[in-house]
């Protein structure tokens, strides 16, 4: 029973959040591949951002969280290059 509840939950949370390619801020594209600065002169101001893990020698990795039309969206960089787009329902 416990196996079906954490299969139900894992399906659950898999639903209401999705990778995309790129997303559209006002009247420019935020791309898989660009640079952070790229992103931020398109989307503005995030309302989140943080370092996930990293920095000095090691790889870093940072997320920006932006909120558009009640979605939510993470933008995941690794070394400065945006990685993922993940869009979550609110």
């Amino acid at each position: 029973m416990r196996c079906l509840i954490a299969v139900v939950a894992l399906f659950a949370a898999s639903v209401s959040a999705e990778t995309v390619n790129s997303l559209r801020c006002d009247n420019q594209f935020a791309r898989i591949g660009d640079d952070k600065f790229t992103v931020q002169e398109a989307c503005g101001t995030p309302l989140s951002a943080e370092v996930v893990s990293g920095g000095g020698a090691e790889q870093k990795e940072e997320r920006l969280v932006y909120r558009q039309q009640g979605q939510t969206y993470f933008f995941d960089f690794v070394n400065g290059k945006l990685a993922s787009i993940t869009r979550r329902k609110d």
